[in-house]
């Protein structure tokens, strides 16, 4: 049997604890190494040495990844996101829903196919805090690559919400080929109850709409709860009413941001 050779670099660091922009990276596959119970990454043999060695890792090793693990095959419609794999379809297939790291996005009028650097900064800061337990609300979703990718994380509840009729046919259609559940409503606003709170929201539109749905975001969002924010440009002047980013991500000239609301919780 064949194989290809990648870099395997041990990190200091558990899984939980990696920097967000290494999701940006172009990484083949990510795991935990069983006795320490700190993360591998297997990156391919050209990936920039010094960019590895910024995160002092333990090792850095050739490693030989067999020919058919499906992460090393060459496909202009298979690529990684971190610890998720994107496939990008023609149009529905039998398959798909079998493998968890796995999404298959239907090419549609629903924006969001993961190649755009605003939709892959939403999946890396979704892999950084989704949880077991997280509600999780996706505003504009879509071809619902985001709510896919936040039930596929493990999150306990997601909603996706759309404004637009065609876009929003095409993530249900990718919700069905993902054979996935999650709410899909149609409404320009949060057609929930005052009282909703949810633990990440993400919107990925354009940055006067998310300066006007701000406060509904920030009210609908739980203390201790990050606010993803994308599609934002770097030459755009700071909102006053926006708190400082926890993280923020650049690429290009787009800018993402995860900003956390404080929780009062112990306070007096």
């Amino acid at each position: 049997m064949k194989s290809s050779v990648c870099l395997r670099a041990l990190l200091p660091v558990p899984l939980d604890d990696l920097p967000p922009e290494i999701y940006l990276w172009e990484i083949l596959g990510i795991a935990e190494e069983p006795k320490s119970g700190f993360a591998l990454l297997y990156l391919p043999l050209s990936f920039p040495r010094e960019k590895i060695l910024r995160l002092t890792p333990i090792s850095i090793e050739k490693f030989e990844w067999k020919a058919d693990d499906y992460r090393l095959k060459e496909s202009k419609r298979i690529f990684p996101a971190g610890t998720l794999l994107i496939q990008i379809l023609p149009g529905p297939t039998n398959e798909g829903g079998g493998d968890e790291s796995v999404i298959s996005i239907i090419s549609g009028m629903g924006f969001g196919t993961g190649t755009h650097p605003t939709t892959r900064h939403c999946l890396a800061l979704l892999q950084r805090f989704v949880k077991s337990d997280t509600r999780y609300w996706d505003c504009g979703t879509g071809s619902g690559i985001l709510a896919i990718a936040g039930r596929r994380l493990g999150a306990e509840m997601v909603c996706g919400t759309e404004i637009d009729s065609n876009a929003l046919s095409n993530a249900f259609e990718n919700r069905m080929q993902n054979k996935v559940s999650f709410h899909l409503i149609q409404s320009s606003l949060a057609p929930f109850p005052q009282d909703t709170r949810f633990d990440i929201i993400s919107a990925n539109i354009e940055r006067r709409v998310l300066e006007e749905l701000f406060p509904l975001f920030w009210h609908h969002l739980a203390e201790g709860g990050v606010l993803i924010l994308s599609g934002l440009l770097r030459e755009d002047p700071w909102p006053r009413q926006w708190p400082q980013p926890e993280i923020l991500l650049a690429e290009e000239e787009w800018v993402s941001l995860a900003l956390r609301k404080p929780s009062t919780i112990g306070k007096i």
